[in-house]
């Protein structure tokens, strides 16, 4: 898990680098006149002020510990590159830079939504080819929820989720499901997780079960690295909802976003028709 870390953060600041030529030969072919030169040591002395705190934003948001789809971190990276381009145009202004070019700087965060997902792609790629990027999983269940589950992880191969066993609250009947092993929980679950070296435990029981999930989780939390729970949502359209917490009560609401009301949207659909 170290080694991937470093090995995530190292493609990381590569993708930083790599934009920031990318921005610089942009430049270059569209100011061929201008002294490149004149440019490159005030812009890169700012550029390289931002990267590591780039570095530590993606640390503490969880990039290079927490597995994530795809698409979540593509959101993170969406979220945290505007926001550094900020930074980095406020400490321009501040040192009052006159080699600043809008180019070079539109060229490099721009590319970077692109070279730093790429990056990190051939990274975990390597990292599985070499089986060092898999995380052996037990999932507790062995329900519709617990399947739907597998066949999500399945479809996100690179957040490197290997389920290695399915443990299911009665006699399913079931001896495996997709050539993985499938056994009804024993009394000792950290016993079955260390004869796994299961790390990542998911927590996908179907409805009706909450007492049981309540014990499972108090039980777990207390020597499970990696616990994740996925409640009975079958039918219920999760994309694009907005969740809100309570404090001091054990609740969720999601708001559901209907797109199809808002005026730009509505229009355009009326235009296809």
């Amino acid at each position: 898990m170290q080694r991937n870390r470093f090995y995530l953060i190292t493609s990381d600041i590569l993708a930083f680098l790599t934009a920031f030529a990318f921005g610089g030969f942009v430049f270059w072919e569209i100011r061929q006149s201008e002294n490149l030169f004149k440019h490159i040591y005030s812009w890169a002395s700012i550029y390289l002020v931002v990267v590591p705190i780039g570095i530590c934003w993606f640390y503490f948001r969880g990039h290079y510990t927490r597995r994530r789809p795809f698409w979540d971190e593509m959101h993170g990276i969406s979220q945290v590159l505007p926001a550094l381009a900020i930074i980095e145009g406020a400490l321009i202004f501040l040192t009052k830079s006159t080699s600043f070019s809008r180019i070079w700087f539109a060229a490099s965060f721009s590319s970077l939504l692109i070279v730093l997902p790429l990056f990190r792609y051939y990274v975990k790629t390597l990292l599985l080819r070499l089986g060092k990027w898999q995380l052996p999983t037990v999932i507790i269940g062995a329900g519709e929820n617990a399947f739907d589950v597998m066949a999500a992880l399945k479809s996100e191969k690179y957040m490197g989720i290997d389920v290695r066993l399915f443990l299911s609250l009665d006699e399913s009947g079931l001896t495996d499901y997709l050539g993985i092993p499938v056994m009804k929980i024993p009394a000792d679950v950290k016993a079955v997780l260390k004869k796994y070296k299961a790390s990542c435990v998911i927590l996908a029981l179907d409805s009706n079960t909450e007492r049981t999930r309540k014990t499972l989780l108090e039980k777990l939390h207390e020597y499970t690295q990696d616990l994740y729970l996925v409640p009975s949502m079958r039918g219920v359209p999760l994309y694009g909802m907005e969740i809100h917490h309570f404090f001091r009560h054990e609740v969720i609401m999601m708001r559901i976003n209907n797109n199809l009301l808002r005026p730009i949207v509505r229009t355009l659909s009326l235009i296809h028709i």
